[in-house]
């Protein structure tokens, strides 16, 4: 059970230096101006972030999901953020090992944007100690530098059966930040199709289908299931999903990455041979 209604004003650009933040499963209204000041737009389609960075301000995005940026903006730094060992476990959540960092050395705000190559939606979510996210593997696009961003394990089985792989994305405040009393931070996260919040209220469940869950509570726990059935799933070869009990936030996407992906590997198998006939030596 959900309580999702459409809203259309979800899908406009929030005003500069404001907008709701979700924080273990409760939208807040943020002090934004400690943490950086953001608009989506485009959504859900399309959806894309620009980040407006205030001077000496440093944000931690990952290389390939930069589209723009104004000039005044550093020249990105490259490193394996958090260290090797948190770097190699965030690849096994489909994360890259190396993440870039932005830097505005102006004196004014200036603005980067980010966002995905694929057609897809984006939200802004909050971290706190004791409260970060997993996340859809490679859904992590940008966030404050007091970010830790790895991987977590989903179990063996459980995982893979229910179209998430046995690693998805885990977001949290670093233990460095805690020390420095840095306890709150905000990163940009996305994926293919619309984003979609369910509140699952106390003794109520939620069925996910396989492949369509996104974010929740790094705490959150699931159980698999036959929705319909074995009959269901012998027939139409359907019905395995995620099952999540109240209370609890979940978030969804609307489509399967995995179903865009082959389209994509397709058409750069074509360029590549269309490319390699053109190339040095054809006639």
């Amino acid at each position: 059970m959900s309580n999702y209604v459409y809203d259309p004003k979800l899908y406009t650009p929030n005003a500069v230096g404001e907008g709701q933040i979700n924080i273990n499963g409760q939208l807040q209204q943020q002090q934004l101006a400690s943490l950086f000041l953001y608009q989506l737009k485009g959504k859900p389609a399309f959806a894309y972030c620009d980040i407006h960075l205030q001077p000496n301000q440093r944000i931690v995005t990952d290389g390939n999901k930069m589209i723009w940026m104004d000039e005044k903006i550093s020249e990105p730094t490259t490193e394996c953020w958090g260290g090797p060992c948190t770097s190699f476990y965030r690849t096994c959540g489909g994360e890259p090992c190396c993440y870039n960092t932005f830097t505005n050395t102006d004196s004014s705000n200036r603005k980067i944007s980010i966002g995905f190559n694929d057609p897809g939606d984006l939200l802004v979510f909050g971290c706190a100690p004791q409260n970060g996210w997993i996340l859809n593997r490679n859904a992590f696009l940008a966030g404050t530098d007091n970010l830790t961003v790895t991987s977590r394990c989903m179990g063996c089985c459980a995982g893979p059966i229910a179209g998430e792989g046995m690693f998805v994305t885990r977001v949290h405040i670093s233990e460095e930040a805690q020390a420095q009393g840095k306890n709150t931070g905000l990163f940009a996260a996305g994926s293919y199709g619309a984003l979609v919040r369910h509140d699952v209220p106390q003794g109520k469940k939620l069925f996910v289908s396989r492949g369509l869950f996104f974010a929740a509570h790094e705490e959150t726990k699931f159980k698999l299931a036959l929705a319909g059935g074995c009959k269901n799933f012998c027939c139409t070869g359907a019905g395995i999903v995620m099952v999540f009990e109240g209370p609890c936030t979940i978030y969804t996407q609307s489509r399967d990455p995995e179903k865009w992906n082959p389209y994509k590997r397709a058409k750069q198998q074509q360029r590549k041979q269309k490319n390699g006939a053109g190339g040095p030596g054809a006639p």
